[in-house]
Formats: C-alpha cells, structure tokens, sequence
C-alpha cells in the first residue's frame, strides 16, 4: 500500500524532523514537476546551489520509499543539475 507525501510528512511531523522550521514554497506542486524545473525553483529561492541540494535532499529523505519511481527520477535529474552548479561554483571560487 502507498502513502501520500503528505500522509507521510504527517506521520513524520511526530518525530524531530517534523519540528523542522520550514519556509513555504513560492509555488505549490514544486516536487511533482520535470527534473529541470525543480531544480530552477530551488536554485532561484536559495542563497547558494549548496542550499538548494540540502532543501532537495531533505524532500526526498522525508518522502522515502513513498517516492514513486517517475517522481524520483524527476528529483534524481534535478540532483545532477543542481551538482553541476555546485561544481561550477567551486571552481569559481578557486
């Protein structure tokens, strides 16, 4: 049987993680869009691309196996992308 996201983040709120300060999304459904998008999105409302993997991360850690596979693919994607810039700005800081 699967379980929402928002089931899931429910059943989590009741552990330390569900005690987590959040900061709402500009844009509802973020999660559920192409790699790309996402990744836009959380490249676009963080201070660095460091920021925007930690916020991408935490999502698909809270989801877990609730995660389907079409979606994790999405947010797979949106991990290399967002790598890519971090790499990009390490280099520049060297």
């Amino acid at each position: 049987m699967k379980v929402s996201i928002a089931d899931t983040i429910y059943l989590v709120a009741k552990k330390w993680s569900g005690k987590v300060k959040t900061r709402k999304m500009k844009q509802k459904g973020v999660f559920t869009q192409k790699g790309p998008a996402i990744a836009a999105h959380l490249l676009s409302i963080s201070n660095d691309p460091q920021e925007a993997m930690q916020k991408l991360n935490f999502y698909i850690n809270r989801g877990g196996s609730n995660i389907d596979d079409d979606q994790m693919e999405q947010l797979e994607k949106a991990k290399e992308i967002i790598s890519s810039k971090i790499q990009i700005s390490k280099k520049k800081q060297k």
